[in-house]
């Protein structure tokens, strides 16, 4: 499943790995920062799909990593546009995603129950994350387009015949 979140989240990959390219963002500077050494040599040499497995924490710790070396927020912008301000989105489709079997119910639940907060804020796989909340922005296009429909019929029912 490709949706909206998907497409944001490796625009988001591609800017890191543009970023750890560069000199100044080594290895010895995201061990230093926080992450474990086999996370820091994981995150520099994995490609697009595999930046999906790995835990949210981390990702966003190399964000907060990269931008506090480069005195920027773009980076933890991006990554919270994607993971934070979907609030409304995955609210209102709740229901429906706990009752999909193909996402996963347990992380849906625990967000909806506010367990990530705090330490735990991004304790989730990526994967498992952007899966839900793609699955909620396609149907909230879908609802879009539905809506839309109705309102074309409405105003073609509605229109005065001239004669």
């Amino acid at each position: 499943m490709s949706g909206k979140f998907s497409a944001m989240y490796e625009d988001l990959v591609a800017d890191l790995k543009k970023a750890i390219a560069t000199k100044d963002v080594t290895l010895t500077l995201l061990v230093r920062k926080g992450l474990t050494a086999s996370t820091a040599a994981n995150i520099s040499a994995a490609d697009t799909e595999k930046y999906k497995e790995f835990m949210a924490i981390n990702v966003y710790k190399t964000c907060k990593i990269i931008d506090k070396s480069r005195g920027t927020t773009t980076y933890v912008k991006k990554f919270k546009r994607i993971f934070e301000d979907s609030d409304v989105l995955f609210n209102k489709w709740y229901s429906k995603i706990t009752k999909n079997p193909s996402l996963s119910t347990y992380i849906a639940s625990r967000r909806r129950n506010g367990k990530y907060k705090g330490d735990n804020q991004f304790n989730y796989k990526v994967r498992s994350m952007l899966d839900i909340l793609d699955y909620a922005a396609e149907e909230e296009r879908k609802e879009q387009e539905r809506v839309e429909e109705e309102i074309k019929r409405y105003k073609n029912s509605r229109k005065i015949k001239k004669t």
